[in-house]
């Protein structure tokens, strides 16, 4: 968060979030897919979790938890076959994945976790996955702060002050 209040980008902060997962289950993957400040879609996380993303196809679990706004809990079998193929050459069992609301676009950001066959069972993710999750809103929320900011100041770039980003409201010389 003190990343943000220095005027660091949203896009660049959401990067950290998957290093809360991969800190207490390094063997597992992490990724999030969220849509960058210009709307496009941007993945982070484990390469293979990114790989992944760009086999997906509409049945994907973090598609299906992105559509439904509910969390989807998926093994190899629920799999699409073209990602079921590369997660089983990659040792993965399964993924869960998490939505997440996005106040500046219509479709919520996705947390996704992978388990391996020799790593953690999926329900140890549980304590990563909410603290992310809850990191992400934050940082989400505050992406839309600061653009309706930037909408009201006619889309100057906010000041930054030693203590953070100004308010929009006062500046001082």
């Amino acid at each position: 968060m003190e990343r943000l209040v220095a005027g660091d980008s949203a896009t660049d902060v959401v990067d950290l979030i998957p290093e809360f997962g991969q800190w207490p289950h390094p063997s597992d993957h992490y990724a999030v897919f969220f849509s960058g400040d210009d709307g496009d879609h941007r993945s982070t996380g484990s390469t293979l979790t990114c790989a992944l993303d760009d086999r997906a196809e509409r049945g994907s679990p973090w598609r299906q938890a992105a559509t439904s706004g509910d969390e989807v809990i998926a093994t190899l079998a629920d799999l699409p076959p073209d990602q079921r193929a590369a997660a089983e050459a990659a040792g993965l069992v399964g993924c869960w994945a998490i939505p997440v609301e996005d106040p500046l676009f219509s479709r919520p950001a996705v947390i996704v976790a992978w388990s391996r066959a020799d790593g953690s069972i999926m329900e140890v993710h549980r304590y990563a996955l909410e603290t992310m999750a809850w990191l992400l809103a934050l940082i989400l929320q505050w992406r839309q702060q600061v653009a309706s900011l930037r909408g009201r100041l006619g889309g100057t770039r906010l000041p930054v002050w030693p203590t953070g980003p100004a308010s929009g409201r006062c500046s001082r010389p």
